[in-house]
């Protein structure tokens, strides 16, 4: 599932009160982008979810 499978699925099932869905979603969106970032923009997108 990417990240816009994901987002389908949680406006589908009304789930945007659900942190750890709309966090599990940036997440995969960091995952995506992961080869177009530096290593620095990278972590610090990382640290910005945690």
């Amino acid at each position: 599932m990417d990240s816009k499978d994901l987002a389908q699925y949680i406006q589908a099932t009304d789930s945007i009160s659900k942190p750890w869905l709309l966090v599990k979603m940036r997440l995969k969106k960091l995952q995506e982008n992961k080869a177009t970032l530096s290593q620095s923009e990278f972590l610090r997108e990382l640290e910005e979810i945690h």
